[in-house]
């Protein structure tokens, strides 16, 4: 898993590794924890990018 941050916007990735041959039909979920911390108060939009328009966005306060 990689992120990045661009202000308060901190975009996470996955990294995967294919072998062998690529098949679209087969769906394998993997779970991994993604521990924020913030170094600053205010609120952060995180997005968790997934294929096309498949992403899951969240939006923290901090105080």
């Amino acid at each position: 898993m990689s992120d990045s941050q661009s202000g308060n916007v901190i975009t996470v990735e996955g990294k995967v590794k294919y072998t062998g041959c690529i098949c679209p039909e087969v769906l394998v979920t993997f779970g991994e924890q993604y521990i924020f911390k913030a170094s600053i108060p205010g609120t952060y939009e995180i997005i968790f990018s997934g294929l096309g328009s498949n992403s899951i966005t969240h939006t923290i306060t901090i105080n």
